[in-house]
């Protein structure tokens, strides 16, 4: 990264550990960077772990957690999406609860 363009996250992060290098508490760290102590080790962590890199990227999520995970939730949403009822502009609950039983 050339210099003027770092990230304002990525110099937040970069803080962190340079004031704890310094030999600084965590809670005073916490404190002074206006962060909760959960959010300065896990900071701290990357940094052990993945050294500068840590810094400048997120830990990477799992796609499957953004999925739908019931099959009949996953009915109803699709239902709700593609399909309107019979005599009606949009599906009610219990509409949608007689076409899909749950």
């Amino acid at each position: 990264m050339s210099a003027g363009i770092t990230p304002q996250w990525v110099v937040f992060r970069s803080r962190i550990c340079l004031l704890a290098v310094e030999g600084n508490s965590n809670m005073d760290i916490a404190k002074q960077m206006q962060t909760s102590r959960p959010t300065f080790l896990l900071r701290m962590k990357r940094f052990q772990q993945l050294g500068p890199e840590g810094l400048t990227k997120d830990a990477t999520k799992d796609p499957r957690s953004r999925r739908l995970r019931s099959n009949p939730i996953r009915a109803i949403v699709e239902a709700t999406l593609t399909t309107t009822p019979d005599n009606a502009i949009h599906w009610s609950t219990r509409a949608m609860e007689e076409k899909t039983g749950e």
